[in-house]
């Protein structure tokens, strides 16, 4: 699970607004919990963290030697040991995927997000640039919501820490209320409150900290030309196979133990035969 989440442009009691929304997203991750404020630009970042990798060394934030960058970090980085191999290896205090996201950004900018494989939402202050990123996964996986009422930004991965804030300004979005009775969702960016929006998968904020306008933008996209040249039947089926052996094995990146609840279909039992097949941790 793990959350984040944080408030931008806040004047009045923005510590104790901050701890609300800490404590609103507290049971997503009741190991560990970390705050950032920065009173001159007003700004108050939080997380609450499920220890899974890097137990101790995973805590939150995240924040570089100069302490201009502060990294706050929901979700798994399957590939964060190749990266350290790739790109880190003189440094080898590194032992978790939040910490290789903070090294990452130091040394290739933003652009660095085209190199992660994994499930995330991540918010990066960046004082030099008086910016703040906040930034969703390919697919969407992990939930980021934002508003922007009173001139200023709050953000979480919870839209229920936002409604704490914004109690007298929430209002129903009726159009998102009409999408969801006929189609069953709520499409993006859109979600039920008028005030509240989605942050859109592949997609990342940043966020102007003297004036709070922001642009978003797309840091990913599918390649809809590529093509397979073969598509005979068993080829198909040993890349299909292939690709699910990888995606288990990269999920299963742990520094806890994992187990498999079962719910008795195909799927569930497929990804337990491949693990028990492939894993060491038996």
């Amino acid at each position: 699970m793990c959350g984040i989440a944080g408030i931008v442009g806040e004047k009045y009691q923005i510590k104790q607004k901050l701890r609300l929304l800490n404590k609103s997203i507290f049971h997503r991750g009741p190991d560990d919990n970390g705050f950032y404020l920065d009173k001159d630009f007003l700004i108050g970042l939080t997380s609450t963290r499920l220890s899974i990798i890097g137990l101790k060394e995973g805590a939150q934030p995240k924040i570089s030697k100069n302490k201009k960058v502060i990294v706050f970090f929901n979700g798994e980085i399957f590939n964060y040991k190749e990266l350290i191999k790739k790109y880190l290896s003189k440094k080898k205090e590194i032992k978790s995927d939040t910490e290789v996201i903070l090294e990452l950004y130091l040394k290739f900018g933003i652009s660095f997000l085209k190199k992660l494989n994994g499930m995330f939402a991540i918010s990066i202050y960046d004082k030099k640039k008086k910016s703040l990123y906040l930034v969703k996964d390919r697919f969407g996986i992990k939930p980021l919501y934002y508003s922007t009422i009173n001139k200023k930004i709050i953000f979480s991965s919870e839209i229920n820490s936002i409604l704490n804030l914004i109690k007298d300004k929430k209002s129903l979005n009726m159009q998102s209320v009409s999408n969801y009775l006929t189609m069953g969702f709520i499409n993006s960016p859109n979600t039920i409150y008028q005030n509240i929006h989605k942050i859109e998968p592949a997609t990342y904020l940043k966020i102007n900290l003297n004036n709070l306008k922001f642009v978003k933008k797309k840091w990913w996209k599918i390649n809809g030309k590529k093509k397979i040249a073969n598509t005979q039947n068993n080829f198909l089926i040993k890349k299909i196979e292939n690709q699910i052996i990888k995606s288990v094995k990269l999920w299963s990146v742990s520094d806890v133990p994992i187990s498999f609840l079962l719910s008795g279909g195909f799927d569930s039992g497929l990804i337990t035969a491949i693990y028990s097949k492939y894993s060491k941790k038996k």
